[in-house]
């Protein structure tokens, strides 16, 4: 495949022409850019996501990648003359934009939000990314089914050239199983759960124990934990423990399994032999210690 060529890129009318061609050396010879914009991004920390901190700031650009075969959004510094942040746009992506110059959507383990030095080049991005999504809909169409994403982004409102997060409404009470079993001790509407769950329920609610294993631990190693102790409520509990958290991560499976997946590989069994989940996981491994032991 040829390189390509500087004319084939749509750079930023914030920057000079000098500054430009240094972004697109930055994406390489089988890159193009199909938007430049100059952004801050900001993400939400997990667990709740319920406020916005400043990640980075620079040059954002929409990247077709021809040697990986995607689109990603790369955020360039000029200054260090490197990226600073990548992320691939997956198929079922739910690109928001709650403000002209404010966009946001789900990313991995957090919600991420770009908000625009200039809104011309801010509805550029949006209406060549959402072309470019619903392609690949048409092209994946009745293949998958999308998650519904577990977390909305926290409300925004701009003060003196800064998101502030507005403070979100008072929770409301809900059978909602995710909010029942992920924080049982808070949960009030027990009646209203199955006659089969409410004794066991209720022992939880008032186990001085469980709830210091659920302050310490967590509420995923804290189930697990008790699970014995409480089985009714576990056999509801597991399937939302073992669930994608995000549909980012539902993609991201989908896109490993292509590429391990070739025509000279096609014979592999990728789930039994390990080759799917340590092409996901995040655990980075001690090589130091590998070596040591062989």
């Amino acid at each position: 495949m040829r390189p390509v060529s500087s004319a084939e890129h749509r750079g930023s009318t914030l920057l000079q022409h000098e500054e430009n061609e240094q972004i697109f050396r930055l994406l390489g010879s089988r890159c193009q850019t199909l938007a430049t914009a100059v952004v801050q991004l900001f993400l939400t920390d997990p667990p709740d996501h319920s406020a916005w901190r400043r990640r980075d700031s620079g040059v954002l650009c929409l990247v077709k990648d021809n040697q990986r075969r995607s689109y990603f959004f790369r955020l360039f510094c000029l200054s260090r003359r490197q990226m600073v942040w990548e992320h691939e746009v997956y198929n079922t992506m739910d690109y928001k934009s709650p403000k002209p110059f404010l966009h946001t959507f789900e990313a991995e383990e957090c919600i991420a939000a770009f908000n625009f030095a200039q809104e011309e080049e801010a509805i550029v991005l949006r209406n060549i990314l959402l072309q470019k999504l619903e392609a690949k809909k048409r092209r994946s169409a009745g293949e998958f089914t999308a998650l519904t994403p577990l977390h909305s982004p926290p409300p925004v409102v701009v003060q003196h050239g800064r998101l502030v997060t507005q403070p979100p409404p008072p929770p409301a009470n809900t059978t909602h199983l995710p909010l029942t079993y992920i924080h049982p001790f808070s949960f009030e509407a027990v009646d209203k759960l199955d006659n089969s769950l409410q004794t066991e329920f209720l022992d939880l609610k008032y186990d001085c124990e469980a709830k210091i294993i659920f302050k310490q631990s967590g509420y995923e190693l804290g189930w697990v934990k008790i699970m014995d102790t409480y089985p009714q409520l576990w056999g509801k509990t597991e399937p939302l423990l073992i669930s994608f958290p995000s549909t980012y991560l539902v993609e991201k499976g989908f896109s490993s399994v292509v590429q391990l997946l070739t025509k000279q590989r096609n014979k592999l069994d990728i789930c039994l032999k390990g080759d799917l989940r340590l092409n996901l996981t995040n655990i980075k491994p001690d090589i130091q210690a590998l070596t040591e032991i062989h």
